[in-house]
């Protein structure tokens, strides 16, 4: 380590990391809420861990009962941020914090494995804002980085005594363990795998060898995945299956950024992918021969994992992304000139500063909508209880569908609101009050037009409220106009008429909130 700080090459390379870490933070700074899926659901949680104490609204709609569970990352780290900054803000340091580690994460796997700090895992910055950031899964972004950083820590470990790598290996899993256990196993199967390598191709190829050498991963990662199993469940009622083959090749390539810059970053891919080609028929680019078993095996893992399980979307689509960075941090250049070293961290440099201004650029009209519904709040009253509904498609939207659902969290972080469908599983520290449990799901999205009307009917709504569908979702919408006390719609398309109970009480481009009032309906206003 001495070595590397005396070299001018280190301070170069550093340099270079430094100004992309800068450059990641740019769409983070082009906007005060990144429009980012399920990042605003989260927060609002955040919110109500922060503010909780001072409260009486968030005392009356929630409840804070904090648990050892392997899911909380953010829970842990931004409240205690927005003690000295606002919620907004404290959001977005997380999330450049989240970006960076993936960065970091991936040169400390490379520094680890050939000893030297390298630009080939910089590549990594290229598809750091990928479909899983964009979908926003807070906890599981943190526990990515932790992931990269952990497994950089187990295979520096990888030369000590058997002892040392079991107590080092558990806090580095305990570390993994305490953001997201989905991470955690991820981490145990790249540790287990890369120790198999290291026995494969070591000395020692006998029975005996193996069971010395596989039991450090199994001791070291083997409580905490012991612990996650135990804490860890799924949504009640949620079902597990696979999706259309379509969906599947989408998933794998999850690793891309999202939004997709533009047309010419297909040609920064192809420009890469002839590089690397280039670079292994001509081994000038070498790929760790301790990283293939622990590569085999997460590519046999992706292609193994189903679109829901037990409830939750998306698992398809979350190691994908951890692969690429693996395979960025596994691949070193030998004999490669000064003069196209220096090229390829300038073009890299280039592309992702074409890169994160289009994406700033696709979030700032977005950014502009959210500030106008943030500004229309002050029309529900604090400590409401807010229902959602929306209809699907409209000239209003400027992004994906689901950069909206989670939008009226809003009322949540300026309003103290009560909404429902805030992420409130088991292992998560914030839970409806109990006077708020027979509207409360602990997943779930805005209501439809269809379900809205069938919610107000006095029959069928006290009928429906309290069932659980097959993606967990409790019914918390039946018998609406008697549980909640404002609504927010949000109309994408043409105006459509919705239930008397609905009195307007504001309107933007694509919204309006609205008073319920229980008894006597009003006359049926356009949504």
């Amino acid at each position: 380590m001495r070595a590397w700080l005396t070299e001018r090459a280190f301070w170069i390379r550093a340099g270079v990391y430094g100004l992309i870490l800068a450059l990641l933070a740019v769409p983070l700074c082009a906007v005060t809420i990144p429009p980012l899926g399920d990042y605003l659901n989260h927060l609002a949680r955040m919110h109500v861990l922060a503010r909780y104490p001072d409260s009486e609204a968030l005392r009356a709609n929630y409840s804070v009962a904090w648990t050892f569970a392997p899911y909380l990352g953010m829970d842990l780290f931004v409240p205690f941020l927005a003690r000295f900054m606002s919620i907004y803000t404290a959001g977005r340091v997380f999330l450049l914090i989240c970006l960076s580690l993936f960065v970091l994460g991936a040169a400390a796997i490379n520094a680890a494995l050939f000893r030297r700090l390298s630009l080939v895992p910089a590549a990594v910055a290229l598809f750091a804002y990928n479909l899983l950031f964009t979908l926003g899964f807070a906890n599981y972004l943190l526990a990515i980085g932790l992931w990269l950083l952990a497994f950089a820590g187990w295979i520096a470990l990888s030369g000590q005594g058997a002892v040392w790598r079991i107590v080092g290996g558990l806090a580095l899993a305990m570390l993994v363990f305490i953001c997201h256990f989905f991470a955690l196993f991820g981490f145990a199967l790249c540790a287990g795998a890369y120790d198999l390598g290291l026995w494969y191709h070591g000395p020692e190829r006998t029975l005996g060898g193996f069971v010395r050498r596989m039991a450090v991963p199994a001791a070291a990662a083997g409580l905490p995945c012991l612990l996650a199993l135990m804490i860890t469940r799924g949504q009640a009622g949620g079902l597990t299956r696979y999706g259309a083959v379509e969906n599947k090749l989408l998933a794998l390539v999850s690793f891309l950024p999202s939004p997709f810059p533009g047309p010419w970053f297909f040609l920064v891919l192809l420009a890469l992918l002839a590089g690397l080609i280039w670079g292994f028929f001509t081994r000038r680019l070498v790929l760790a021969g301790a990283m293939r078993l622990p590569l085999l095996a997460l590519g046999m893992v992706c292609l193994a994992m189903p679109e829901w399980l037990s409830g939750v979307w998306g698992i398809d689509r979350r190691l994908p992304v951890v692969f690429v960075f693996l395979f960025c941090a596994s691949c070193q250049w030998r004999r490669l000139p000064n003069c196209v070293a220096g090229g390829a961290a300038a073009a890299l440099v280039l592309c992702l500063t074409g890169e994160m201004v289009s994406i700033a650029a696709a979030w700032q009209p977005m950014d502009r909508q959210y500030q106008e519904f943030r500004t229309a709040m002050t029309a529900i009253d604090p400590g409401a209880r807010v229902l959602a509904f929306r209809e699907d498609d409209g000239p209003a939207r400027r992004g994906p569908l689901t950069v909206y659902l989670h939008l009226p969290m809003l009322a949540v972080i300026e309003r103290d609101a009560f909404l429902p469908y805030l992420f409130k599983n088991s292992m998560m520290p914030v839970h409806a009050a109990p006077a708020r449990g027979v509207i409360d799901t602990p997943q779930g999205y805005p209501i439809s037009l269809a379900s809205l009307a069938e919610g107000a009917d006095p029959i069928k709504g006290q009928a429906m409220l309290g069932t659980l569908d097959d993606v967990a979702m409790r019914n918390y919408w039946g018998d609406w106009p008697h549980h909640f006390d404002m609504a927010i719609g949000l109309n994408f398309g043409t105006s459509s008429p919705v239930p008397g109970f609905l009195e307007p009480r504001r309107y933007g481009e694509f919204f309006t909130i609205y008073r319920v009032h229980p008894r006597l309906p009003v006359a049926a206003e356009g949504g």
